[in-house]
């Protein structure tokens, strides 16, 4: 992956619109005000990835416009997609279940089936299976054994790997990605983590099979987490997903509390939920997002609002991410004894000393190294 630009969670104004009508916060007004503004010729990728949504909700609300047959397109072709990914996904499930290995799904896979209850409403772009921690080796040499492959899925037998990295991407033959998490979450590689989202598995329904995936409260929780994370794309999708989630469920609100307040994440979750409620009319409960706004941060949190902040130049930003992962992290029962391991597990180098040559080389301005964050 490219070292390109992050884009912000936080939707541009005429994301925002587009979102609205994918939420259905007055669809039909929210659509003539984006299309004025915005042609489909020149939408950026995470607005491409909302168009299928967007077209249900447009046909729902009665509008005919010769533009509705191109959104419609895009829906018949992620419909397509989705069902080449799926049927690879359910060779992987029954592998997995043959070797006894425990598998939930994450994000997309199992959200559309859930909550969108349409395979043609959103893409999956890729597929999040989490495995406990003690069996993610084991899951890696299947994957292997399958075709799948992934540059570092040896390292997966350390546990210091496992309490550093939380998933590691793999790759098929078709050019379709597995990414094998043994956290859920990246901020959180602890070996307890993930035992609410284990506790509380409900079960989904691909094409031919079942399968298990985090409860409702988690998939919110988990949903949310991502608000605040930037990337390649910008991740604008989480509130469509967050309406979706709140629109087909029942939330636990004191247990998504929990995750929030035991994580250290209030504040990246107030943020999350405050955009929900202001900009989305989203049915967020006040007390909720008030218990949130009153939590006072931890020293992690408060150094991660001055890193996000964007005042820093780029190279101290993204060291600064780093060490506020492993400050994160640092309780875990094998984590790295001191930020140098930490680097050199991160990178995959063998010595001290290559880790402190990639940390200077990593942080000069000029001639940086094209190793990935």
């Amino acid at each position: 992956m490219s070292r390109g630009k992050l884009w912000s969670p936080i939707p541009t104004a005429e994301q925002e619109l587009l979102l609205k009508i994918c939420v259905g916060y007055d669809p039909v007004a929210s659509w003539n005000a984006w299309r004025a503004l915005v042609a489909v010729e020149d939408l950026d990728l995470a607005s491409q990835r909302l168009l299928p949504l967007a077209y249900e909700e447009l046909r729902k609300a009665g509008v005919s416009d010769p533009d509705m047959e191109r959104y419609r397109s895009v829906a018949r072709y992620v419909w397509y997609d989705n069902q080449v990914r799926i049927g690879l996904v359910e060779r992987v499930l029954d592998a997995f279940d043959s070797a006894g290995i425990p598998i939930l799904l994450l994000k997309g896979i199992a959200l559309t089936p859930l909550y969108y209850k349409n395979w043609g409403l959103r893409p999956a772009n890729d597929t999040d299976i989490l495995v406990p921690p003690e069996r993610a080796h084991d899951a890696a040499r299947l994957l292997n054994d399958l075709g799948w492959h992934c540059s570092r899925s040896g390292d997966i037998a350390s546990p210091m790997f496992r309490s550093t990295i939380h998933a590691l991407e793999f790759e098929s033959a078709q050019n379709i990605s597995i990414d094998l998490h043994w956290h859920a979450l990246h901020d959180r590689c602890q070996e307890d983590a993930d035992a609410l989202f284990w506790k509380h598995a409900q079960p989904v329904a691909l094409n031919v099979r079942q399968a298990r995936t985090p409860g409702d409260t988690e998939q919110l929780f988990h949903v949310c987490l991502h608000a605040v994370r930037r990337n390649q794309v910008a991740p604008i999708r989480w509130i469509a997903d967050a309406a979706m989630i709140l629109r087909n469920s029942t939330i636990d609100w004191d247990r998504f509390a929990r995750h929030a307040i035991d994580g250290r994440f209030s504040r990246s979750i107030a943020i999350a939920l405050r955009c929900l409620k202001d900009r989305f009319a989203l049915a967020v409960p006040a007390d909720v997002l008030a218990r949130m706004e009153a939590e006072r941060p931890s020293s992690v949190e408060r150094l991660e609002e001055q890193v996000n902040a964007g005042w820093m130049p780029r190279v101290l930003r993204s060291t600064g991410r780093r060490y506020l992962h492993y400050q994160r992290n640092r309780d875990a029962a094998a984590a790295p004894a001191n930020f140098i391991a930490y680097m050199e597990t991160i990178w995959g180098l063998s010595s001290r000393n290559q880790t402190l040559r990639e940390i200077f080389k990593h942080l000069q301005p000029q001639g940086r190294s094209a190793r990935e964050e």
